[in-house]
């Protein structure tokens, strides 16, 4: 990549003007113009598109972005800055610091921030991007977190890493210690320089095995985006002997879902099991990833369809309930034949949950059309007996 020319006035007026442009239309007319930066342009074409749902601020001009795979991994906006409600201080070492995001907001929040990164490419653009920004309380060293920690004699109040879950030969992983760095192993150096940290890991990386690779774990916090899992993450205090709370946190647009729980207390819920009744409710996606599965039904009063099911009903309507609700209008039995008596029209937003098969051969063998004012669940009863319940969704 050619840094010095990507930042001239010339070429980045032409990364603007054809910054929503398809890429592989864009690929063809610089093959024709024959433009000596083509490979560098359609790179940072496919950035900003990128960038544009999940790190708008990136956007402004003067802004760089590296290979799209280093793109992948880098926290949301949102996301980044949550993380500055859970940790601040006076130093912040990030050792995996990758395109910086993170890096950014503990920078509004720290004196000092320190980002190490092995890549030289990669923390040249960081840089240049933090100088575009404005950033004046950012290091850079350009060396792995191994080699840093051999070489560093500074003290820290926290330490944040997003370990690497590509390896040399880009195949994904998601175990701490199959990682860059590998965070298990660096416990004891880490433990050195501050007393904190805060590690981030992919959302598929199951929580009581990730809790077995590391030490003093405090807190476990899913985070949910609008329904979906983006991360979790893992606070660690050295010293601490408690049990960890676990938080499932849902970020939406205007407001926020929380829900905290202790395994100890899921190990010990009981549940009751029931028929639908009037109500129908499903957890957001940050619960069911934390495994709230009794302690949800414990708190609010609900009953369960089936154990395996993790959808819950109610007589009384919860409004305060932490995911969709819905009014169950209809109870057919999951065919063409009975469908067409209890869903007019024949369409319906389809789930399964705790059903065989999937939601498109749902559809193709009942013909439902998807879509409309209708939520249909195809899922099984506490007698073990498969239906389809079909729903008015109240939120």
């Amino acid at each position: 990549m050619d840094l010095k020319a990507l930042q001239s006035k010339e070429i980045q007026a032409y990364i603007l003007k054809h910054q929503d442009e398809d890429v592989a239309k864009l690929a063809l007319k610089l093959g024709k113009e024959k433009h000596p930066f083509a490979a560098e342009i359609l790179n940072q074409v496919k950035g900003r598109q990128k960038a544009k749902q999940k790190i708008p601020q990136w956007l402004k001009e003067g802004i760089l972005f590296p290979p799209t795979i280093s793109l992948e991994q880098c926290s949301s906006e949102q996301s980044a800055e949550f993380k500055t409600e859970l940790i601040t201080g006076k130093k912040l070492i990030d050792l995996s610091a990758g395109f910086g995001v993170d890096a950014y907001y503990f920078s509004k929040v720290f004196e000092e921030v320190i980002l190490v990164e092995p890549n030289t490419e990669l923390i040249k653009v960081v840089e240049h991007n933090y100088s575009c920004f404005g950033i004046k309380n950012a290091a850079f060293e350009n060396i792995d977190a191994a080699g840093f920690l051999n070489s560093n004699t500074q003290k820290a109040d926290w330490i944040y890493a997003d370990p690497s879950r590509r390896t040399d030969s880009n195949q994904k992983v998601y175990k701490f210690s199959d990682c860059q760095p590998n965070i298990p192993e660096l416990l004891p150096k880490l433990w050195e320089i501050a007393p904190n940290i805060l590690i981030k890991a992919a959302p598929l990386l199951d929580i009581h095995a990730a809790m077995q690779e590391l030490q003093y774990v405090k807190k476990a916090i899913v985070l949910s985006l609008n329904h979906e899992v983006k991360e979790v993450l893992y606070l660690l205090e050295q010293g601490f002997e408690g049990e960890e709370v676990i938080v499932a946190i849902d970020l939406l647009k205007n407001s926020r879902n929380t829900f905290e729980f202790y395994f100890s207390q899921e190990k010990e819920a009981t549940f009751n099991l029931s028929f639908p009744q009037q109500y129908l409710y499903e957890p957001n996606a940050a619960i069911l990833k934390a495994g709230a599965f009794k302690t949800i039904a414990d708190k609010f009063g609900l009953k369960k369809l089936h154990p395996n099911s993790h959808l819950y009903t109610s007589d009384d309507l919860i409004t305060d309930f932490p995911g969709r609700f819905f009014k169950v209008i209809d109870t057919s039995k999951p065919d063409k034949k009975s469908l067409k008596q209890s869903l007019p029209g024949m369409k319906a937003n389809v789930s399964l949950r705790n059903f065989h098969g999937s939601t498109s051969d749902f559809i193709k063998k009942t013909g439902i059309k998807e879509g409309g004012d209708i939520f249909l669940f195809a899922t099984t009863l506490m007698d073990e007996k498969a239906v389809a319940l079909i729903c008015e969704k109240l939120r």
